[in-house]
């Protein structure tokens, strides 16, 4: 079995809040294989800050920490979700996780967005986004010349592009 198809409980640590950086890199549409970690590092200019504590890995920045365990073998419903799209998934078993600590800073901001029609909150992250990615887009892809995120779709359910391509051989 692979490290994460093992039965065995395993420790986990759910950071929140911390610099811009942590919740931009968070939400990212990154390519498979690059953690959030060092994403959130390479846009904060500096190396992602956090310690160790009992095992738990704790982020130095965040406002709240929560570190627990998860038991695989114990499973409680879960859901169902959904936001201003529809549901995300309706009710399914989930492992349950035991809450160890919670750990926050003097002063803790606990982030959040509001969910609603848009335009609410994928409208500011998903500007962002493509302003970070706009020049990117063009570079791998390029026959895309442009792309617009259609902000009244709740911006990632429709992506606008202008395109030309001709075919041509491997590069």
């Amino acid at each position: 079995k692979m490290y994460n198809e093992s039965d065995k409980e395993f420790k986990i640590s759910i950071g929140i809040g911390g610099p811009p950086s942590n919740t931009l890199a968070s939400i990212f549409p990154l390519p498979e294989g690059l953690s959030e970690i060092i994403f959130s590092g390479i846009l904060g200019q500096r190396a992602y800050r956090y310690n160790w504590q009992n095992g738990y890995f704790i982020p130095s920045e965040a406002d709240f920490v929560i570190t627990g365990k998860i038991n695989k073998s114990k499973l409680k419903p879960e859901g169902p979700f959904g936001d201003h799209l529809g549901y995300y998934s309706l009710t399914h078993d989930f492992p349950v996780m035991e809450v160890d600590k919670i750990f926050h800073r003097k002063d803790a901001i606990w982030h959040f967005t509001v969910v609603g029609r848009p335009p609410q909150e994928d409208s500011s992250f998903g500007h962002l986004i493509h302003e970070l990615v706009k020049s990117l887009t063009t570079h791998e892809l390029p026959g895309i010349k442009e792309v617009h995120a259609v902000d009244a779709a709740g911006v990632h359910p429709l992506l606008l592009a202008i395109g030309s391509e001709r075919y041509m051989p491997f590069r």
